[in-house]
């Protein structure tokens, strides 16, 4: 019989990224390797990628040791996925448990009695999120309102909360928040690109596209008419579920992508 490997230092835990989420993992994670901890992760197998069960093994590249989840619909990944993470967690015997979802906020007075130290990353404004689900009505609106709050009010039972910006800081008690932005990490190679005189005339959004982070902002400028001649915006990234794009039929164009959207002054703006 195989020897029972030691605990783990730290596990992270997703039900709802994948496990190759910039912030989840290149930056929590194996900033936690990289410092000398034995650090485990626990998130959702990429697309198109199966479940990896076990981790006998680091990741090559960041140190991490990995276990990945099946990827499951929102239904199924609330009442499964999110059990099945903490589960695992509970598995790797790590004493601190760093939490990634709101969806697994339930999981904290059951770690905190189990003598865990939980630490959760909050990612976004949950209450601001809330406000820009479009396709709420009133009813669901008020009782998503509601939620939102009071997974914000059990989240500050953590130990520690790391948040992404300083909006979704002040919901925390400063003494136990820590900021951590999603900013890119500068790589060697990026000191040898060319000055930004030398670039091409274009603006680049790079990422999930929504109300909250100002997608009306980046419609507004590639249709404006005080965009200078030969600029254009190019965008990369989904758009947000949350936004009704019935009411936004206004904004798109033929041949569009969800993907990388591209936006020259002399057409009218695009959101996919």
């Amino acid at each position: 019989m195989a020897p029972r490997p030691r605990p783990f230092d730290i596990v992270h835990v997703s039900s709802a990224h994948p496990w190759t989420d910039n912030r989840v993992h290149l930056r929590a994670a194996a900033s936690a390797a990289r410092a000398g901890y034995r650090t485990a992760l626990v998130a959702v197998a990429a697309a198109g990628a199966g479940p990896e069960t076990d981790w006998h093994l680091p990741d090559p590249e960041t140190g991490v040791y990995v276990r990945r989840i099946p990827a499951r619909r929102r239904g199924r990944r609330v009442l499964v996925s999110s059990v099945q993470v903490i589960g695992a967690a509970l598995s790797s015997r790590a004493p601190i448990v760093h939490l990634h979802d709101p969806e697994l906020l339930w999981a904290l007075p059951l770690l905190r009695v189990l003598h865990r130290t939980v630490v959760y990353d909050a990612h976004e404004d949950l209450p601001e999120q809330v406000r820009g689900k479009e396709y709420l009505g009133p009813v669901a609106r008020r009782g998503s309102t509601v939620a939102a709050h009071a997974a914000v009010a059990l989240a500050r039972r953590s130990r520690t909360v790391v948040a992404a910006t300083p909006t979704i800081a002040r919901r925390f008690r400063a003494d136990r928040t820590v900021l951590v932005r999603n900013v890119p990490r500068l790589r060697a190679q990026d000191t040898d690109a060319p000055p930004a005189a030398a670039r091409g005339q274009v603006a680049v959004y790079l990422g999930s596209m929504s109300r909250d982070r100002g997608i009306d902002v980046l419609t507004g400028v590639a249709a404006s008419p005080g965009l200078p001649d030969g600029w254009r915006v190019v965008t990369a990234g989904p758009i947000d579920s949350a936004v009704d794009r019935v009411r936004s039929t206004h904004w798109s164009t033929p041949g569009a992508s969800t993907t990388g959207a591209s936006w020259p002054r002399t057409r009218p703006a695009t959101c996919w």
